[in-house]
This record gives C-alpha cells, sequence and structure tokens, in this order.
C-alpha cells in the first residue's frame, strides 16, 4: 500500500460552485471564501494558458516546478524543461495549464489532465514565498473543483500528495498500491519481500468539510 488519491466526488446536483459550497459546513465555506478573498485582495488573476502562452512562460513554469520539487519527499523523474508544452501539443484538448499571476508576474500553475468524465490533476508550480500567505495552493484547489463543476465531470483526482489540506475541499482517499518484482526468485523472496512488508504510508488526519 502506498499514499492514497485523494478523490473528490463531483455530486450531480453540484451545478455550479455556489452550490458546492453551500454543501460545506459553515466553518468551511467561510474559509473558502477567505481564500478566494486573500488572492483577490492581493490583485492574483488566473489565466488557462495556450500553447503558445505556455511556450512563452516555459522558463518560469519550470522554475515554479522546480521551487515544488525541492521540497519533495520522494522524486520518481525531473521533468524536462519543455514537459508542459509538448503536453499542450500533444493533447490540445484534454490537457490544461492554469497560469497564477500577480502584477503581471506568474506566482503559481497548476495542471491537469481532463479525459472524458474524469480530471486528474498533475503538475503544479508556485513561489512559496509569495503564495502561502495568501493561500494559493488551496485557491488552486478550489478552482480545480470549479472546473470539473463547470465541465460536467464526475470525479475529481488530486494525488496523493498534501492530503490533509485537499481533505479540506472535500477529497477522500482512495486506497492505491505499488508492485515491485526482482526477475532474480531468491532476491525477490529474501529481499524484496520484506523491503515491501515495511512499507507503511504515513497517516494523516482526514477532515470532512461538507454538511
Amino acid at each position: 500500500t502506498v499514499e492514497s488519491d485523494m478523490t473528490l466526488q463531483i455530486q450531480p446536483e453540484w451545478t455550479v460552485f455556489e452550490d458546492y459550497l453551500n454543501a460545506m459546513s459553515s466553518k468551511y465555506r467561510v474559509r473558502a471564501k477567505k481564500v478566494y478573498a486573500l488572492c483577490h485582495d492581493n490583485g492574483v488573476e488566473m489565466q488557462e494558458l495556450s500553447a503558445a502562452d505556455i511556450q512563452q512562460h516555459q522558463p518560469r513554469l519550470f522554475e515554479l516546478y522546480n521551487k515544488v520539487m525541492e521540497n519533495a519527499d520522494f522524486k520518481l523523474a525531473t521533468l524536462p524543461q519543455d514537459y508542459f508544452y509538448q503536453q499542450k501539443l500533444q493533447l490540445p484538448q484534454n490537457y490544461h495549464v492554469f497560469g497564477y499571476f500577480k502584477d503581471g508576474l506568474m506566482i503559481g500553475f497548476i495542471s491537469a489532465f481532463h479525459i472524458g468524465k474524469r480530471i486528474e490533476v498533475h503538475y503544479t508550480g508556485m513561489d512559496h514565498v509569495v503564495c502561502k500567505p495568501i493561500h494559493l495552493y488551496q485557491h488552486m484547489m478550489y478552482d480545480m473543483v470549479g472546473y470539473g463543476i463547470k465541465h460536467k465531470a464526475t470525479r475529481l483526482h488530486f494525488g496523493r500528495t498534501a492530503p490533509e489540506i485537499k481533505s479540506t475541499i472535500g477529497a477522500e482517499p482512495q486506497a492505491m498500491y505499488g508492485y515491485l518484482k526482482h526477475s532474480n526468485p531468491l532476491f525477490n523472496f529474501f529481499i524484496m519481500r520484506p523491503y515491501t512488508a515495511r512499507l507503511k504510508p504515513r497517516h494523516y488526519q482526514i477532515r470532512s468539510p461538507f454538511k
């Protein structure tokens, strides 16, 4: 077992973002509105990026991506600088990058695959010094919910990182599993099996924002 995929099931009665907010308890609804107000008051604007925009902002996207990866506990791979641009070229209708700008400078971004009724939130990037005081990361999560509702998605996959904050927007953990097998049977039995048996996902406090 590995860290769970934090997943939000979009309810059929949520036809606009306000329906989602109204489904929350007052504590979490107030928090969501405060997050939006903070970004608005600080002049943060969101823009979906075209392929040309992504190419134009490619160095900044890569810089913000690396700022997040520097704090990652585990890195499976390092992306090439043109990764986001190439994804958009390959999947122009199904891959989306949203940039967040303050005073004309991109301070964060979030990307997602939208295939059928499912949305999978992908890489994010941000300048933590600027973004943390205004809770931009949580703002981006809410924006993904709003995007999902607008486009009539049924499920949002937020991935395995930051499960506590994702649970405050309504995402719930869905079990995920990793599989490891060595080609040498003896190595597999004496090394791999004891190693994988010790792998345990960390436990987090999961919250529910809904009434």
